[in-house]
């Protein structure tokens, strides 16, 4: 498996340095460079039987391949490497490295100082610890603030830079949609985090719940919404649905519609007929027909007789 799994290939100078170059030769290139990217060090032996095998080529490419080696590679006397791939690859290693640092650099100020000793306990006697949650004091709002307690209230070691910025872009995929992190995130990992015992590896276990529950708060206390349209840019256009005219849109719903909103509810939290005035699915009162609702679980199923 490769240390970085990302190659850059800048195409001015990849244009520039293989014009000359027939698409086979460039083909078999673009394949060594990416060996080398792939081998420990970004570099690979100087024994051309080893690197045949690992790219597969035949008798006659062997000549070809040899004239590349010569041509864009340089060699220590014992490893062949690209001076320019080297060059990037040790790029991404010291970026890597600085923002793992970073990273346990904002851990570490956030972690509160022990203030005892746990030494001077025996093995035998230490006493048991309670496991109580002790919320951390307000630090401001940032993205980066949330997306880190996120991962404190859900157990989740948020660490390595790849996993802080896949947090941050489902943290906010939740703000953009209107969740707040006291009202709807920090409730919600609460909840799942105390109803299951597996581990949570990722805060997209957590995605279609903080969107259910933004899409419920969204609706009116009633479970209905009026249609209008703005009085002030349009007197005349004011409309207010009574139940039965309610009863007629939703008639319209066909079943595959209805079962193609209650999927997508159940996958991401989205009720797009909301606007339209019914409650949400598991809701009192819910519109859509009773049997798609307990074919997705949201009414428990009949008894058989």
């Amino acid at each position: 498996m490769a240390e970085y799994s990302a190659l850059p290939l800048f195409t001015d100078s990849w244009v520039a340095d293989t014009a000359h170059l027939a698409r086979a030769e460039r083909g078999l290139y673009l394949d060594l460079l990416v060996l080398m990217w792939r081998s420990p060090d970004c570099r690979v032996p100087r024994d051309m039987d080893w690197i045949g095998r690992k790219l597969r080529v035949s008798e006659d490419e062997k000549i070809m391949l040899e004239s590349l080696l010569s041509e864009f590679c340089q060699t220590d006397g014992n490893f062949y490497f690209q001076k320019r791939l080297k060059k990037e690859f040790m790029f991404v290693r010291n970026k890597r490295k600085k923002q793992s640092v970073a990273a346990k650099s904002r851990w570490d100020k956030e972690k509160d100082p022990s203030k005892r000793n746990a030494g001077r306990h025996s093995i035998r006697n230490a006493p048991s610890p309670s496991p109580t949650y002790t919320p951390l004091p307000p630090t401001g709002g940032s993205l980066e603030t949330v997306v880190l307690e996120c991962g404190r209230r859900a157990g989740i070691n948020l660490t390595s830079p790849g996993h802080i910025t896949k947090a941050m872009d489902i943290v906010r995929d939740w703000i953009d949609v209107g969740a707040d992190p006291d009202r709807d995130i920090y409730p919600v990992i609460a909840e799942r985090v105390a109803r299951t015992s597996d581990t949570i590896a990722s805060l997209k276990y957590f995605d279609a719940a903080v969107r259910q529950k933004v899409a419920k708060a969204s609706t009116s206390p009633s479970g209905y919404q009026v249609a209008t349209k703005d009085p002030a840019t349009s007197p005349k256009f004011s409309v207010t649905w009574t139940a039965e005219q309610q009863k007629i849109y939703f008639d319209r719903i066909s079943r595959e519609e209805w079962e193609s909103l209650i999927w997508r509810f159940r996958e991401y939290g989205r009720w797009e007929t909301q606007l339209h005035g019914h409650r949400l699915p598991g809701e009192d009162g819910c519109a859509a027909p009773e049997d798609l609702l307990r074919k997705y679980g949201y009414l428990a199923k009949e008894a058989v007789a």
